[in-house]
């Protein structure tokens, strides 16, 4: 596969080493659903995988995890996961309350209930000792925190809780074209919660982590779906509302 660190793109469904990956993480109907969601999850998981991460002495933990998918396949493949959210906040309906009582009901495949720890918490203010994870993994989440300076707090938050050598694999939504300024100043939410290709680095520079790749932009004339009224339409790629274009970059960073 190309660079690590990149853009969601339609072709990667064509890479037999992404799609192996994808078929294990996604439920095996939805394979062929090209979602950007489901690519953040086979990205991220062939990224921890490729890079040595993915092993039984592994101590995971995710960051607005929500329900998805990565947080029940890494309790079949590493030591130990702590899926973290806002899950008792009722206008966040991302984050289902059952993931704290009955995880059970959540996951589309079998997992290792043993494995899994759930806690409600802000990832601005994880309260968790120094050092203490291999993995740190985050998708389509830290845009939500409430504005880049939040971002960048639970960047920093992300780079603490990491062992040295950990690896942050991380999603977020990228603006790739039209006027995101104009778009911003007319309140548009889908542009306030993008991050430019500046702002992006920005966040990366709020740490001392380094990008395990440089970050591939390119792309292949993807399909677009047009927000709100295309919003379930498949293929998922890249989003547009307002005139600006938007989609899924993955980041994968290692701690010094």
């Amino acid at each position: 596969m190309e660079n690590i660190c990149r853009l969601c793109k339609l072709s990667d469904w064509n890479d037999p080493e992404f799609y192996e990956m994808l078929k294990s993480v996604v439920y095996p109907p939805l394979c062929d659903v090209k979602h950007r969601k489901h690519w953040e999850w086979a990205i991220g998981m062939l990224t921890l995988k490729k890079f040595g991460r993915i092993n039984n002495d592994a101590i995971a933990l995710g960051i607005g995890a929500g329900q998805e998918w990565p947080v029940f396949w890494l309790t079949n493949h590493t030591k130990y996961v702590i899926a973290t959210d806002l899950y008792t906040v009722s206008n966040w309906n991302e984050a289902n309350p059952s993931m704290l009582t009955n995880p059970e009901k959540l996951s589309p495949y079998p997992f290792n209930r043993r494995r899994l720890g759930v806690m409600f918490m802000d990832g601005t203010q994880l309260h968790f000792e120094d050092e203490t994870f291999d993995i740190v993994f985050s998708y389509s989440s830290i845009e939500h925190f409430g504005g880049k300076e939040a971002a960048a707090k639970a960047m920093r938050e992300m780079e603490r809780v990491l062992k040295p050598n950990g690896i942050l694999s991380l999603c977020t939504e990228a603006h790739i074209s039209g006027n995101i300024e104009e778009s911003r100043r007319k309140g548009n939410g889908n542009a306030l919660e993008s991050f430019t290709k500046e702002e992006i680095y920005n966040l990366i520079n709020s740490t001392k982590m380094k990008l395990i790749d440089e970050i591939d932009y390119s792309q292949n004339n993807e399909p677009i779906v047009h927000i709100p009224e295309d919003t379930l339409k498949t293929p998922h790629i890249v989003l547009e509302n307002d005139g600006v274009r938007w989609g899924s970059v993955h980041l994968a960073m290692i701690k010094p």
